[in-house]
């Protein structure tokens, strides 16, 4: 049976238990949350099977296909110089949106290709099994600005080129193209680890307000907070011409290892987030051109806290002994830094509706991957099925006849 009728005869069975008017209609908008997660699941994984490192056939393939498709260059896509796909979504108004999107199209793989994907519904995380990683870094980015860009979220979106060996495309933006950043007052990317950071600082250098970052946390209301460890992203070569840089936390952990996974049900509250609030008000208070504020706590590379910037180090006068109690820090928050993690999971987990983990409770025999259609492997083959392979039912017409 598949995993709509199983919901369906679940659910028919509860009601049947004179269940509350309430209790009924809750049911029904899980059933349909449930279904349009599968989409969003399939939608993610198909990004994730794609290995492309930067300047590879693999990743060129990847642009046309997903970017330069004839709907989206019916719309305004287009490559710049260096191969940097942008596309302008105006204000509802007509006016043009202050804010810039920023993702990268390239991955760490060390070979272009194909790999497997899984998706473990207990702990809800994609992952790999093979010993690539999983590229969330960044196809966890691109996913949420092709769906922003499909609900007409107003800004630039650009898809940079070969980020992940030194920021090149957004390089080439900065040198050539100053003259349209200076039309915008905030650059977000969505290229970060974990569930609640809202960078400030990029490579121990101050790219965004603690104003800025307070007031983007608080639309959010996802627990998002101001981290001043961030390391690089795109936004980074842009903070010397636009006010508000920034780098999101899109949930995933272990970036460019093995046991990188990403969180299926947080990429896609944060997706709704963006869609739902308005960037075009958000405070602008940093000023580009003011001399350089440094953050001497270090930053996180992806072997874990290092050093502040050589550039911080000379410009704050770092000494021996300020090297010397650098190491004793790091020694003593190395176990920290696991602390942190589960407590980013916490923290996110209590800041979730209570209601939808009843109504789990309520739907008991749900014990396997019913967020959606499962592999079917033939010989070493694997066939996927698609949200095309099952019928939408008709939620109305069941609990209305339910009540007769």
């Amino acid at each position: 049976m598949g995993i709509t009728d199983r919901l369906k005869y679940q659910v028919a069975s509860i009601t049947t238990m004179m269940l509350s008017e309430g209790v009924k209609g809750s049911l029904m908008n899980l059933c349909r949350e449930k279904q349009s997660l599968r989409l969003e699941k399939s939608k993610l994984r198909r990004l994730f099977t794609s290995m492309r490192p930067a300047y590879t056939e693999a990743e060129e393939f990847f642009v046309q296909k997903y970017l330069m498709c004839d709907d989206l260059v019916a719309k305004g896509m287009y490559l710049d110089g260096y191969g940097n796909a942008l596309i302008k979504v105006n204000n509802p108004d007509g006016t043009e949106s202050k804010t810039l999107w920023s993702c990268h199209t390239d991955t760490v793989h060390r070979k272009a290709g194909i790999q497997t994907v899984h998706f473990n519904p207990i702990d809800d995380k994609f992952s790999t099994t093979d010993g690539s990683c999983l590229g969330g870094d960044d196809n966890s980015g691109t996913y949420l600005m092709l769906e922003m860009m499909r609900a007409d979220v107003p800004g630039l979106y650009i898809f940079h080129r070969a980020e992940e060996v030194g920021g090149c495309g957004s390089s080439w933006i900065a040198n050539n193209c100053a003259d349209m950043l200076e039309n915008y007052d905030r650059a977000i990317a969505f290229d970060r680890k974990d569930v609640n950071s809202i960078i400030t600082h990029q490579g121990s250098k101050r790219c965004c307000s603690e104003a800025f970052a307070k007031d983007l946390g608080k639309k959010l209301g996802m627990n998002h907070r101001s981290d001043s460890t961030g390391s690089f992203t795109d936004t980074a070569n842009y903070d010397h011409i636009i006010p508000e840089c920034t780098n999101l936390s899109v949930g995933y952990f272990g970036a460019h290892s093995a046991r990188e996974t990403q969180l299926l049900d947080y990429i896609v509250r944060l997706k709704d987030a963006f869609i739902r609030i308005d960037c075009e008000g958000l405070v602008t208070e940093r000023n580009p051109k003011a001399p350089v504020e440094y953050n001497m706590g270090g930053y996180y590379g992806y072997g874990g806290l290092v050093k502040p910037s050589k550039e911080a180090r000379t410009a704050m006068g770092w000494s021996k002994q300020d090297d010397i109690k650098w190491k004793q820090d790091k020694k003593k928050s190395k176990k920290g830094d696991e602390d942190k993690e589960q407590k980013s999971l916490t923290d996110f987990e209590n800041n979730k509706e209570i209601t939808k983990e009843d109504l789990y409770a309520i739907l008991d025999g749900a014990d396997d991957d019913d967020l959606g259609p499962k592999s079917k492997k033939s010989g070493k083959e694997e066939k996927i099925e698609t949200i095309d392979d099952f019928e939408e039912p008709d939620y109305d017409e069941f609990f209305i006849g339910l009540a007769d």
